[in-house]
């Protein structure tokens, strides 16, 4: 393997996803992604290594092999990956009212509340004005 299919090896695995995960990411075949990998593909596309970098969250000059040291980071969660990955495919509008919605949830986490418990709340509200 070279320099950057083994980086991109760690950094999958670093990120807990799977073969399937990147190449959906990229919209490519596992095989690709397999073939990234192992080093039988090693002519990638800036553009490439630069998707691969934003989905590992490291430099692509790190992920190419053109520095060693890998800058320090946190890894992303598969979960924060998705995550992350539909809020790019929203439009602007969907961007703004995911944020919103996330900060409200966070309010009511931070406040001890649960966001089942005001759903609940509301059902029941909703239930007693029919009558």
């Amino acid at each position: 393997m070279g320099i950057t299919g083994d980086r991109i090896r760690q950094c999958r695995l670093s990120c807990h996803l799977t073969q399937d995960d990147v190449a959906a990411f990229l919209g490519v075949a596992k095989q690709t992604v397999f073939k990234y990998e192992t080093g039988i593909i090693t002519n990638l596309s800036l553009g490439t290594i630069e998707r691969l970098a934003t989905l590992f969250n490291v430099s692509p000059e790190y992920l190419a092999g053109w520095t060693a040291v890998l800058p320090l980071q946190t890894a992303l969660h598969r979960d924060e990956t998705k995550l992350l990955s539909i809020f790019r495919e929203l439009p602007d509008e969907g961007k703004t009212l995911l944020l919103r919605q996330a900060a409200a949830d966070r309010i009511l986490y931070e406040s001890g509340d649960t966001i089942e418990l005001k759903l609940a709340e509301q059902e029941e509200t909703e239930n007693h004005s029919t009558f």
